[in-house]
């Protein structure tokens, strides 16, 4: 591939003030990609069973011929409506 050699590093803590939510960092760099992600979740978000769920990326792709610059967010709550689901 044009990619060559890259490193990719990943940290978390998964009760950052006690009351269970979970904080993440995901990170990529190679001669073509540089990609960095937060994540960030909360159980029990304003009730029982209902989950919140927050994500933010920055990505920079250098390949010959184009360069693609891109920030995607997303804000996600769950419920889980029965014990099957």
């Amino acid at each position: 591939t044009d990619e060559s050699a890259g490193v990719m590093a990943q940290w978390g803590h998964d009760n950052l003030t006690g009351w269970g939510d979970a904080l993440g960092f995901v990170g990529e760099y190679s001669s073509v990609v540089k990609r960095g992600t937060l994540l960030y979740g909360m159980p029990d978000f304003f009730g029982r069973n209902q989950d919140l769920l927050y994500s933010a990326e920055l990505r920079r792709e250098d390949a010959p011929g184009f360069i693609e610059r891109e920030a995607s967010f997303l804000l996600r709550i769950s419920r889980k409506v029965t014990k099957c689901f």
